[in-house]
């Protein structure tokens, strides 16, 4: 159980330290209102994976 958190939290990670990647690009190439959708689009990845995981460990 204590691998499937890490693993879990592992991917979290991932997916921030791409998506701060991925802002950090697109920046200088799009600078109006834009780059707001992109910093709240893995807020919402986040949220949904920590969701679904704290669902899987409540059924078990």
């Amino acid at each position: 159980m204590n691998k499937l958190l890490y693993i879990t939290i592992i991917s979290a990670n991932i997916i921030w330290i791409l998506s701060i990647v991925f802002v950090l690009i697109m920046t200088p190439i799009v600078l109006n209102k834009n780059i707001l959708v992109l910093m709240i689009v893995p807020i919402l990845l986040s949220a949904i994976i920590l969701k679904t995981f704290t669902r899987k460990r409540n059924e078990h």
